[in-house]
């Protein structure tokens, strides 16, 4: 009768490990994927005073810190620490979206679809380039965004001076959730594209 008890009880063991296996499996939430949206075309041209014939504009190359290459979409929810969400995550390259989206962006500001991105035929010399090295782009969900970002404007016209700048947005998150998260990052990426048009109507 041990014997037979002995028996039984490994085998609930094993029957109640099974089901606690099963139940893990079932309960793993779903990875939900996400990605940065341009500006609508709709909204319109920012080109007042722009004379832009002839104009093409080079996006890149753009530098991105490295935490951020990775398809967890990273917060910091304190000064030094970071949080990579396991069933959060960009449905492409977060350093192409932003490259992509930035470059839809200032080609919808300025109405015009002459816009490259790098790398471009060496066959194309664009009028004006803008390159880019991204310092931060994280944020904390319900509270902000923050983009520090440094970039530089040249012309095709080595005698006309280079345009050195640095930018800090921040941008409030609406909602404790990514899709928070998410849009406010578009809205940091807009003022980021706004800032480059300034400085391009400030040249041009």
């Amino acid at each position: 009768m041990r014997c037979l008890a002995g028996k039984f009880t490994r085998y609930a063991i094993v029957i109640t490990m099974i089901l606690m296996a099963f139940g893990c499996k079932g309960s793993t939430p779903p990875i939900n994927f996400y990605t940065l949206t341009p500006i609508p075309v709709t909204q319109g041209p920012d080109n007042e005073g722009l004379v832009l014939k002839d104009i093409q504009i080079g996006i890149g190359p753009v530098a991105f810190p490295k935490v951020l290459e990775r398809p967890q979409i990273v917060t910091r929810p304190a000064p030094g620490r970071l949080n990579m969400a396991e069933f959060r995550r960009w449905g492409g390259y977060f350093k192409d979206d932003f490259i992509l989206v930035l470059a839809s962006n200032i080609s919808t500001l300025l109405g015009t679809d002459q816009v490259v991105v790098f790398p471009w035929p060496g066959s194309l010399n664009p009028s004006y380039q803008i390159e880019i090295e991204v310092y931060r782009f994280d944020g904390k969900l319900g509270d902000s965004v923050v983009l520090n970002v440094g970039w530089i404007l040249k012309t095709s016209d080595p005698a006309q001076a280079v345009s050195l700048k640095r930018a800090t947005i921040v941008q409030t998150v609406t909602g404790d959730d990514y899709d928070a998260l998410i849009a406010a990052k578009n809205g940091a990426l807009e003022k980021f594209s706004r800032i480059i048009i300034d400085e391009m109507k400030s040249i041009i």
